[in-house]
């Protein structure tokens, strides 16, 4: 009766109200004067199967351009879309843990103004039953009776905190009109309860937040319905609108970095390391090996391979040889070699370059390499911009000036993607004697002619082979990528995906689950899983595509 439902919505609002007050009045941003990189996570609030539009186009569409947008101030930028994820056959207390503890990360990690991207229709969503609720679930979040999942996610991440960076898209119903009856009740709310509360939370959002230029109306244009999922057409406009609204937000809390920030000429690379390096499953063995062989010449380890163009040579070996990470495409190389970068550069004992060709499109520029090399091992080299160096006169002065008390790790990643590969003068710049404080790594594709072109310039080579990940190194894989957006497959699905026949190559588990986290239907999940092709080439076309 309306009795009951005034003192229900009273009640749910007076007491949204007594914890908007108990919050601070300001937040402690993250300090953005440092080099570091930062983290961001978008959350976003919605019911689900109505709202499958939506987050498809925010996952697929914005957050890619916002990452992008991000990434040029140092930050970056997840998602966190919770359509699946949850665990099956969760109780009550897991479910909301599960939401409102991502929720709670948000909120540290910018200090109290979480970006929180909600939409809002005609669905109120699941109300969960306070009876249900552990008394420790109830106490961590201040559970308010009554109330959905959704409603408690906006009020937790706004109303609790006066966010500057929430922001509410609320759709108009007219298309709804055209829904067929089956279709209809994934869309509208039929308990009376949850249909008033709706109508009262809209209202406490226009009064709240739409004068702020934090709320926004929209009106799709139904398309079409496949097999009981409804496409709506005309959302490009509100794509625009989100893209806007957080691009102001990341310009107001991560201001671009000036040129007196960073080093220029060194930071695409350190920015690569730091990215190849987020996620390192598997490999630690490899990089402990390849380090000892840089760091104290032990070549006792079962896949360092040595090679020479005569056998004889490798009695009379007295300086330094080269070392060469091998494998086929997508096996890691990068991501190790990163590794062994990311370890070695807190050592003050090492003198450390490194250079990764293909970082971006300036780095494969052998020209590059040597005006970055030259100066490291001498500084009072003075290389003109305009100048061009060649091979020979690299080969002849590489190592006249190096410290001899110091010891020089040089490492240069992707050789085979320099742009002198296709030449005779490829890697003949190597001096034939490398001084035995200098180590030098190298990574290269198994099927590439640089191993050969080096081995060709200093005789004698060290190898380290890239295998196959083991089925454990894979299942961690999997597990670490899907944690970083709370999100995580049941045994049946991480059985089939680890078991692919690409499952053995990082880049194409890497990329795998990448697809599959931007897959909002849950229930195909598994058949997505298994219908994976196993060329990873063929696997990131299907992903640029969409």
């Amino acid at each position: 009766n309306a009795e009951y439902m005034g003192d229900l919505l009273n009640n749910t609002w007076s007491t949204i109200k007594q914890q908007s007050c108990e919050v601070r009045e300001s937040h402690n941003k993250p300090s953005t004067s440092n080099n570091q990189w930062r983290v961001l996570t978008l959350f976003i609030s919605s019911t689900f199967n109505d709202m499958f539009n939506e987050r498809e186009i925010t996952v697929k569409h914005v957050v890619p351009e916002l990452r992008a947008y991000c990434e040029t101030r140092r930050v970056r930028l997840y998602e966190c879309d919770l359509r699946w994820g949850v665990p099956k056959d969760t109780d009550a207390n897991e479910t909301v843990a599960t939401c409102l503890d991502e929720l709670e990360k948000c909120y540290n990690e910018t200090g109290g103004d979480p970006y929180f991207l909600c939409f809002l229709g005609e669905r109120y969503g699941w109300v969960p039953n306070k009876e249900n609720l552990l008394e420790e679930v109830q106490n961590k979040f201040d559970w308010i009776d009554n109330i959905s999942i959704t409603h408690m996610e906006i009020v937790r991440a706004a109303f609790r905190s006066k966010a500057n960076n929430c922001y509410f898209c609320l759709r108009d119903n007219s298309f709804m009109k055209e829904l067929p009856s089956d279709v209809l009740k994934k869309f509208d709310e039929h308990i009376v309860d949850s249909r008033l509360q709706l109508i009262e939370l809209k209202s406490r959002l226009r009064e709240e937040f739409e004068d702020h230029g934090q709320l926004v109306s929209y009106d799709p244009v139904l398309k079409s319905v496949d097999d009981g999922y409804v496409v709506l057409n005309d959302m490009e406009t509100l794509a625009n609108d989100i893209l806007e609204f957080f691009k102001r937000s990341i310009d107001r809390d991560f201001p671009e970095l000036s040129a007196d920030d960073v080093d220029m000429a060194d930071v695409v690379h350190s920015d690569h390391i730091s990215k190849k390096t987020e996620l390192v499953i598997g490999v630690q063995d490899h990089v402990n090996d390849i380090q000892d062989y840089l760091v104290k010449r032990d070549t006792s380890k079962k896949l360092v391979k040595q090679h020479s163009c005569d056998e004889s040579i490798i009695q009379s070996v007295s300086g330094s040889k080269p070392m060469v990470v091998i494998g086929d495409a997508g096996m890691g190389k990068s991501t190790v070699v990163a590794e062994v970068c990311r370890q070695l550069s807190k050592r003050p004992d090492i003198k450390l370059f490194y250079h990764f060709v293909g970082c971006n499109s300036s780095t494969a520029d052998i020209e590059l390499l040597y005006k970055r090399l030259l100066p490291f091992l001498n500084s009072s080299i003075n290389v003109e911009h305009n100048s061009i160096i060649d091979a020979a006169e690299i080969k002849n002065k590489l190592f006249d000036s190096i410290d001899i008390g110091t010891k020089y790790v040089i490492v240069l990643d992707a050789v085979n993607e320099l742009s002198d590969e296709g030449s005779h003068q490829h890697m003949t710049w190597l001096p034939d004697d490398i001084p035995r404080n200098v180590s030098i790594l190298f990574s290269a594709t198994s099927q590439s002619s640089s191993f050969q072109k080096i081995l060709n310039s200093t005789k004698t080579v060290w190898s380290f082979q890239l295998t196959p990940f083991d089925e454990s190194s894979r299942r961690a894989l999997v597990t670490e990528f899907f944690k970083r957006y709370n999100k995580k497959l049941d045994n049946n699905q991480m059985s089939i995906l680890v078991n692919k026949d690409g499952g053995g190559n990082p880049f194409w588990l890497s990329i795998a689950c990448e697809e599959l986290r931007i897959y909002g239907v849950f229930e195909k999940l598994d058949e997505v899983i298994a219908n994976l092709p196993n060329g990873w080439k063929i696997l990131s076309n299907t992903l640029l595509k969409e």
